[in-house]
Formats: C-alpha cells, structure tokens, sequence
C-alpha cells in the first residue's frame, strides 16, 4: 500500500475512533458478532479501497 492510503486509512481510523469511542473493527465484533480476525480484515479491505478511492478522485 502506498504510504499516502496508508495516511489516509490511518486518519480515517483515527477519526473514528475519536468522534465515536470505537474503532471499526470494534464495532464489527460487538455489533456483528465478528471474530477479531474477521472484523479486521474488513476494515483493513474497507478503508484501503477508501483511501484510493480518495486518492483517485482529488
């Protein structure tokens, strides 16, 4: 991953966390009964793509 995603993903994450008090992946386990290795392969995946999406359209 490019570092510029990996900024990106990681402010998105940041952020989150911040406004909410859960991460993503948190809340994917809690809310969804996911496993941690599950919920956090979702995140990672849905952040990434994310981030180039941000990336592709700026």
């Amino acid at each position: 991953m490019p570092k510029a995603s990996e900024g990106i993903r990681q402010g998105y994450d940041t952020n989150i966390k911040a406004k909410t008090g859960v991460g993503i992946a948190d809340w994917l386990k809690a809310e969804h009964g996911l496993g941690h290795a599950c919920a956090t392969l979702l995140t990672h995946d849905g952040l990434h793509r994310e981030a180039e999406h941000s990336i592709l359209i700026a």
